[in-house]
C-alpha cells in the first residue's frame, strides 16, 4: 500500500519522508474508536439472559444485585460495575468492563466464548474469590427430568384424544431397521411389510411437531392412528404402534411421518437444531490439544503419558458439562417455538370458526371456483386456513380437483370441469369437521 507522504515539520512528519507509523505508535488502526450504538432491545435481552446463564455457574454466595438497561445496552453489578454493549459500523459487537474505579476493558465479541470471558471478567470484578463450580449433576438432572416431562410422559395439551388400544410391550415388539419402514406420500407406513394409513391431522401434527425435536422426529405423540413413544431400552430407537394392536421398535431419524401435508418449515426452529451438534469452546480446546500432541482422538494408545491421561480426562468432563449446558438451553428455546406455533395454529382455527360457516363457504367456493391456475388455488387454501384446517381442506379440495397436489402453479384450471355443487358441498362438509373440533 502507498503512504501518503507529510509535510515537513508536520506530526510525526519525518521530512517529507513517508510515514513509517500511519496509525500512531502502537502501530494499530483504532479499531474500537469507530462510531458505535447500542444493539437493539431483542438482542441486548439475550445478552442479559446469556448473563444470568454464566452467573449460574457460581456458587449460591456469588448473589450480586444485577439490573440492565435493554435500551442503552448496559449491564451493572451491584451499582459499581457496569458491562457497556455497542454495535460499531463494521456490525461487531463491543464490550466494555468499567470498574468501581472507573478503569474500563473494551474488547470485541464474536463469540460465546469472548461472551463468557466478559463475563466472567465482570464478575471477578466484583467477587475476587469466586469461581465457578462444576454443574454437571445440576445440569443432567434438569435435562432428564425435561425428558421426563417432554417425552416419558407425553401430554394431550393440543386437545387431541389418545388411542384406546393398549401400550405395546416393549419386550414384544420386533426390532425393524431402516430398510423395513417405508413412507408413502398419501400417508401410508409400511412396516415389514404391513400397511397402516395415518390420518391427515396426525400427519400434520407429527410434521409440525418434528421440527422442534432435535432429531427433526417427534420423540413423543399420541395420535388417532399412531402412538410414538421412546423404547426404554434404547434411548436411539421408538416404539410406534397402531389401532389394531401392532407395533415394532424403530430408528428415531425414521419417524418422519408427515411428509406431504404442506405444512410450513419453521426456519428459527432449523437454526436451533442446527446448533444442536456445534461444537463449543471446550471441545474446540480439547481438539486443539490433541492436534498439538499429534493423537488421533479416535485411536488413542494406550502408553499415554499419566499427565495427558488427566489432561484428556478434564477436558472430557468439562465437554459434557458444556453440552449438557448448550442441550438444556436449546430444548428451552425449542420448547418456546413450539408452543407458540401452536398458539398461532390455535389462533387461526378460532378465527376461522368464529366466522360462521355459510360466510366462510360461500366465500371459499366463489374464490376456488374463479381460480385461474392451479397456483392460485393453493394460495386461496393457504389464505384461508392454518394447521390442520388447512391440511384437511388441502385433502377435501384434492377430491373434488384431483390435480390440485401434483399441477404446477402455472397450469390453468379447466373451469369445465369444476363442479361448483361439489366443491360447495365439500367445504360445508369441511367447515362443519373444523367447527366441531376444539384443538388445531
Amino acid at each position: 500500500m502507498v503512504q501518503p507522504r507529510k509535510p515537513k515539520g508536520s506530526p510525526n512528519g519525518t521530512g517529507g519522508q513517508y510515514d513509517v507509523s500511519p496509525h500512531g505508535a502502537d502501530g494499530l488502526p483504532p479499531m474500537l474508536d469507530a462510531a458505535r450504538t447500542p444493539p437493539d432491545e431483542r438482542a441486548v435481552r439475550e445478552l442479559y439472559r446469556r448473563f444470568m446463564d454464566t452467573l449460574n455457574t457460581y456458587p449460591e454466595w456469588v448473589s450480586p444485585d444485577v439490573s440492565c438497561d435493554f435500551t442503552q445496552g448496559t449491564i451493572t453489578i451491584n451499582g459499581r460495575i457496569h458491562i457497556g454493549f455497542d454495535v460499531d459500523d463494521t456490525g461487531m459487537t463491543v464490550a466494555t468492563v468499567t470498574g468501581p474505579d472507573a478503569t474500563a476493558c473494551t474488547m470485541p465479541v464474536v463469540d460465546a466464548g469472548e461472551l463468557g470471558r466478559v463475563y466472567d471478567m465482570a464478575i471477578r470484578a466484583t467477587y475476587p474469590d469466586a469461581a465457578p463450580v462444576p454443574q454437571r449433576g445440576v445440569w443432567v438432572d434438569e435435562y432428564r427430568q425435561y425428558i421426563r416431562d417432554h417425552t416419558l410422559t407425553p401430554t394431550t395439551d393440543t386437545g387431541v384424544e389418545p388411542g384406546a388400544w393398549p401400550d405395546p410391550d416393549p419386550d414384544r415388539v420386533p426390532h425393524v431397521e431402516d430398510g423395513g419402514v417405508r413412507v408413502q406420500w398419501d400417508g401410508t407406513v409400511t412396516i415389514n411389510g404391513v400397511a397402516h394409513a395415518l390420518s391427515v391431522a396426525d400427519r400434520y401434527r407429527l410434521a409440525r411437531d418434528g421440527q422442534y425435536e432435535p432429531e427433526g422426529a417427534p420423540t413423543g405423540f399420541k395420535g388417532a392412528t399412531i402412538r410414538i413413544q421412546p423404547d426404554p431400552r434404547d434411548l436411539s430407537r421408538r416404539i410406534v404402534s397402531f389401532p389394531d394392536g401392532t407395533g415394532a421398535s424403530i430408528p428415531a431419524p425414521v419417524c418422519r411421518f408427515g411428509i406431504g401435508v404442506g405444512c410450513p418449515a419453521d426456519p428459527r426452529a432449523a437454526s436451533v437444531r442446527w446448533r444442536w451438534d456445534e461444537p463449543g469452546e471446550q471441545q474446540c480446546k480439547r481438539d486443539a490439544y490433541l492436534a498439538r500432541k499429534q493423537l488421533d482422538p479416535q485411536a488413542l494408545p494406550d502408553d499415554l503419558p499419566a499427565a495427558t491421561r488427566r489432561t484428556l480426562a478434564r477436558y472430557g468432563e468439562r465437554v459434557e458439562v458444556e453440552t449438557q449446558q448448550r442441550h438444556a438451553r436449546l430444548r428451552r428455546d425449542l420448547d418456546g417455538l413450539r408452543q407458540a406455533r401452536l398458539d398461532r395454529d390455535m389462533a387461526a382455527h378460532r378465527a376461522l370458526v368464529a366466522q360462521g360457516m355459510e360466510g366462510v363457504a360461500d366465500r371459499l367456493v366463489s374464490r376456488l371456483c374463479t381460480a385461474r391456475t392451479y397456483g392460485d388455488v393453493r394460495a386461496v387454501i393457504a389464505d384461508t386456513a392454518q394447521g390442520v384446517d388447512g391440511a384437511l381442506l388441502r385433502q377435501a379440495a384434492g377430491r373434488v380437483m384431483p390435480l390440485v397436489r401434483e399441477a404446477p402453479d402455472m397450469v390453468r384450471v379447466d373451469a369445465h370441469h369444476v363442479d361448483a355443487d361439489a366443491v360447495r358441498s365439500m367445504v360445508a362438509a369441511w367447515f362443519i369437521e373444523a367447527a366441531n373440533r376444539t384443538w388445531n
